[in-house]
């Protein structure tokens, strides 16, 4: 147990660092955790603030522990302030998001730093939750200004730290100047009027003008951190359109902070802020910053957001076409689900074939992935559809409607339900048939696709009783992972200009001729995120499963339209050998199927549109909720679309 009297009964002015650092720890947990049961009473966010009232009180009746209270402070403020306090803590020294997530990594993996020899150590041994801003916010402005006043005539204390923060904004300002030509020139493709940045008119001001004279130029500065701040935003508008790149990101966050850092450390030089109110903003925003800096998922969030953003906003594009509200749209959403399982219907039995060639392991997940990237492919040329790949892109359309109102967004999920109802009932309208009957007329002719065992293997690959609702599971991960690879491609090829390089390159123009080239290029431009999914699933359903296995996992895939062509081009073989109560959960088997490919990846792609969006997860699940409800009382509405006046 702490005891303050113990803590301000001797001065540690003359003490090692060492000794000095852990009577500011012990200071700071004493201030942190009340310990007697009158103030257990206090709330939490009070805590700081009446423990230093209390701690005023305590130095106002005896003035020897004022004294050694101020002298050891004093001795560790002169000993720790540096340029570095303000230019370095809590802030990313790297020039990369791979280097620094490599910092963050070693920083969790590596024993923290002694809090002798590291500044942000100590800090996060100080105050080591980041709900400890809070706690520094909530301080009273008069209690921290009588607390601040308590140093008031330690004269060299005073003005080291403002040579140091004056320094820090040389060192600030420089960084900023510099890291403003990197992105100017990764994200314009070239440095323009430099001496139209604002960062550099910033940074001439710091650097033609002495500390005395900063308060006559503050206004200009504060605008120039304006004008910064708008650039910044100019350039994540261009990305948008450009293309998302991690590192510009990550450079254009650091700028950010920068620019936070160097407006607290203008307003602890502005002599018109009270000095209380600057310092307090200061101590709160070091805090956030540094737990910042050793969070990894505060990171990737930061840096990622925009790049998924981007992602969910494509793939809502493309999931604006798989959304019908109308009779035509209706049937012809249909008629190209029909076509897709009869395409698909050749998968099977060309999977079928690689089966009977006896090969496994990579060879037969490289030969599957061949033959559902073709199929795939295929049905998007023919502009047919196949069903499962339909949730990850209308789940962001769905959070994009919801963000217009709450009417938009219920008549988006019922419509998006009833797509998808149509587009698996399209896919298996023909799927079942043409594996059947393909089966029963060899079995007819004595020349059976598949042995009794296979067939039976076939069936029981999908009872419900059995590992097949996993498989489903992890299917539907497939197909959200593949939505996130389209993406992702469709950037890449806009970063890089792909398709304008296409329709330029001499080799491609004189081997295709002009037109063609063009025509080739704009299929680059617009369908890239579609074909990148076809081509992605295609694999992943292929390949994935074989290096699962090859771990010592035994996880399949479980497709639903793959899955029922397969089942009918068994059931021929086995249809006088199977039982009732086998065929009914083979059947039950493919419908919950079906419910959770839709389901894991609609439910995967919605959960990340509504992050991306901002929109609360909470509205999506109760409009879910309402739509399934209105499903139940009103099943015809999964056929018959409302009328356009309708509610």
């Amino acid at each position: 147990m702490l005891h303050i009297d113990n803590l301000l009964a001797k001065s540690y002015a003359d003490k090692d660092y060492s000794d000095q650092v852990q009577w500011l720890v012990n200071i700071f947990t004493w201030l942190r955790l009340p310990r007697d049961v009158e103030n257990l009473k206090i709330t939490r966010e009070r805590v700081y603030s009446i423990r230093i009232k209390y701690l005023l009180f305590l130095l106002s009746r005896n003035p020897e522990w004022q004294r050694n209270f101020v002298s050891t402070v004093t001795a560790i403020m002169q000993t720790m302030s540096s340029v570095s306090i303000f230019t370095d803590v809590g802030m990313s020294l790297n020039f990369s998001f791979i280097q620094d997530f490599i910092r963050r990594l070693e920083e969790k993996i590596l024993p923290q730093s002694a809090l002798t020899e590291n500044l942000s150590s100590l800090l996060l041994e100080v105050f080591p939750d980041e709900d400890e801003s809070l706690l520094v916010d909530g301080i009273d402005e008069e209690v921290f200004a009588a607390l601040l006043a308590l140093f008031q005539n330690e004269g060299r204390l005073i003005g080291l730290l403002r040579d140091n923060i004056f320094l820090s904004l040389h060192v600030l300002t420089t960084q900023l100047l510099s890291n403003a030509f990197s992105v100017q020139r990764e994200i314009e493709g070239a440095i323009k009027d430099s001496k139209g940045l604002p960062e550099a008119r910033l940074q001439e001001l710091v650097s033609q003008n002495k500390i005395e004279a900063v308060q006559s130029v503050l206004p200009e500065m504060f605008a120039c951190l304006g004008a910064s701040e708008k650039l910044q935003q100019h350039y994540y508008n261009l990305m948008q359109d450009k293309g998302i790149k991690v590192d510009c990101v990550f450079l254009l966050e650091s700028q950010r902070r920068r620019i936070d850092r160097i407006r607290i450390l203008l307003n602890l030089l502005n002599t018109t802020q009270p000095v209380a109110k600057s310092v307090r903003l200061f101590i709160s925003t070091l805090i956030l910053d540094i737990h910042h800096q050793k969070s990894l998922r505060s990171f990737f969030a930061e840096n990622m957001n925009l790049l998924t953003q981007r992602i969910v906003s494509r793939n809502s594009d493309v999931g604006e076409h798989y959304v019908t509200t109308t009779w035509s749209e209706f049937r012809r959403m249909y008629n190209s689900a029909v076509g897709g399982g009869a395409v698909t219907s050749a998968t099977v039995f060309l999977k079928l074939v690689i089966s009977s060639i006896g090969i496994a392991g990579f060879a037969k997940g490289l030969l599957d992935s061949l033959n559902y990237s073709f199929s795939f492919l295929f049905i998007q040329s023919l502009g047919c559809t196949l069903a499962t790949k339909q949730p990850s892109a209308t789940a962001p359309y769905l959070a994009q409607s919801l963000k217009q109102s709450v009417l938009e967004s219920r008549k988006a999920v019922i419509a998006i339900l009833r797509t998808q109802f149509i587009a698996v009932l399209g896919n298996l309208t023909l799927v079942f048939p043409i594996c059947f009957f393909v089966s029963w007329i060899f079995m007819y002719f004595g020349s059976p696709i598949m042995s009794v065992s296979e067939g039976m293997a076939a069936i029981s690959s999908t009872d419900i009783l059995g590992p097949s609702p996993i498989f489903a599971i992890f299917t539907g991960f497939l197909l959200f992972i593949s939505s996130l690879i389209a993406g992702w491609v469709d950037n890449w090829m806009a970063i890089h200009n792909v398709p304008e390089r296409v329709a330029n390159h001499q080799g491609m123009l004189g081997f295709l001729g002009k037109v063609r080239t063009k025509k080739f290029s704009l299929v680059l431009k617009n369908s890239t995120n579609p074909y990148a999914a076809s081509i992605s699933l295609g694999f992943l359903l292929g390949l994935a499963p074989q290096f699962i296995k090859f771990m010592g996992l035994p996880l399949e895939a479980r497709h639903i339209t793959l899955s029922t062509g397969n089942f009918a081009a068994g059931l021929p073989v086995v249809l006088g050998q199977l039982e009732g109560f086998a065929l009914v959960n083979s059947i039950s088997g493919l419908l919950l199927i079906g419910i959770l490919n839709i389901g894991v990846s609609f439910g995967l792609a919605l959960m990340l549109a509504a992050i991306s969006s901002k929109v609360r997860i909470s509205l999506l699940l109760n409009l879910l909720k309402w739509a399934v409800k209105l499903i139940i009382i009103k099943p015809w509405l999964l056929i018959v679309p409302e009328k356009p006046d309708g509610q």
